[in-house]
């Protein structure tokens, strides 16, 4: 990834200054040489982070007498505004998503700005992206767009995993779902269970399904269990996913004392367990990117909930603004933790 231009950084670093000082409109700002070494850069980036914050009426200088905020900064006025690019996927920054992404970047006095792409760039995409001070990037990514956005020397994060499977040279938010199966697996094995199956959602509709699929297998053998990938069903298109989920459970209810199942799959897992005989005290947990409803899977009989509480915009968002310059120029990774929430009441006849 090049270097994130100096002034990007700096920029940041004054508007948190002028926050921490709790500057109120008509302050004075420290003088440019104390402000560089305050913040620890030279004072070029500084001066020019001033020029952007004076253009966007955020600061105006006196000549001769010194720089002072025109407004203040818990009045709403931004210091920066951070693009959501969403990349050939209108579907993947959904509604909770983009909530979370508007609050977050508020809560940094910064404008939001969500930007669909598609494959090629015209002059409204590049007006929309030249007004960004920094990205967060979604969507089905590929080279070109990642070459092109890191050519703008802004700071910028990808979310999740990359669709054509390249581990990019830039910063990442991403789901731990290695610490995530691990949670889980012991947990259902400390309660003496030990036949485990899976149902996911296709990996031509879920782009982490692979990595998933990969993390569950590899923490049931460290458990000490045995993968067995017969009791792991992927689900098909629709049309056909009833009449062969039947079948996958039919074959299996008794190599299955735990499911683990991915959330879009659920409704039609309970909607299939009424056709078939399944062990009554078989145990279910839910797991999902975040948690998308009301409630948690864990109010239900015999089922478990294992997500991510934080969310993913919210915690790209922070990145930007949290962690230092040094973080996203070395292309650091910022693992987003599971949560696993235990039913409190068991399986047995819960369903029969």
């Amino acid at each position: 990834m090049p270097r994130v231009l100096k002034y990007h950084e700096a920029k940041l670093k004054i508007g948190r200054l002028m926050q921490e000082l709790r500057l109120r409109e008509g302050d004075k700002l420290p003088p440019e040489n104390e402000l560089a070494g305050r913040l620890g850069m030279s004072i070029g980036p500084v001066r020019q982070a001033l020029g952007d914050l004076r253009n966007v009426g955020v600061v105006r200088k006196v000549p001769g007498v010194g720089t002072f905020l025109a407004q203040t900064l818990s009045d709403g006025h931004s210091t920066a505004t951070v693009g959501l690019v969403s990349i050939s996927d209108h579907t993947n920054a959904g509604r909770q998503r983009l909530f979370h992404f508007k609050e977050a970047a508020q809560r940094y006095q910064a404008s939001p700005l969500v930007i669909y792409a598609e494959d090629s760039l015209n002059p409204a995409l590049v007006e929309e992206l030249s007004r960004c001070d920094r990205f967060v990037v979604t969507g089905r990514v590929n080279p070109w767009w990642m070459d092109y956005l890191n050519s703008q020397g802004k700071p910028l994060v990808l979310l999740g995993e990359s669709p054509d499977g390249r581990d990019y040279s830039v910063p990442r938010v991403r789901y731990d779902w290695t610490t995530a199966f691990r949670t889980g697996v012991e947990a259902m094995k400390a309660r003496g269970l030990r036949k485990f199956g899976g149902i996911l959602f296709s990996t031509e509709h879920f782009i982490a399904t692979t990595q998933i699929m990969r993390a569950f297998a590899a923490e049931q053998e460290r458990a000490g269990l045995t993968a067995d990938p017969a009791r792991s069903f992927l689900m098909p298109p629709e049309g056909k996913s009833v009449e062969t989920l039947a079948r996958f459970l039919k074959n299996n209810r008794d190599q299955l004392e735990v499911l683990f199942i991915d959330c879009s799959c659920i409704e039609i897992f309970w909607y299939v367990r009424g056709m078939v005989a399944l062990p009554p005290a078989l145990e279910v947990v839910v797991f999902g990117e975040e948690q998308a409803y009301m409630y948690s899977y864990a109010e239900f009989p015999g089922h478990h909930q294992l997500c991510f509480p934080e969310s993913p915009t919210a915690a790209s968002v922070k990145v930007l603004f949290d962690w230092s310059g040094r973080f996203l120029e070395e292309c650091g990774t910022y693992w987003m933790q599971p949560e696993l929430q235990l039913s409190l009441s068991g399986g047995e006849n819960a369903w029969n």
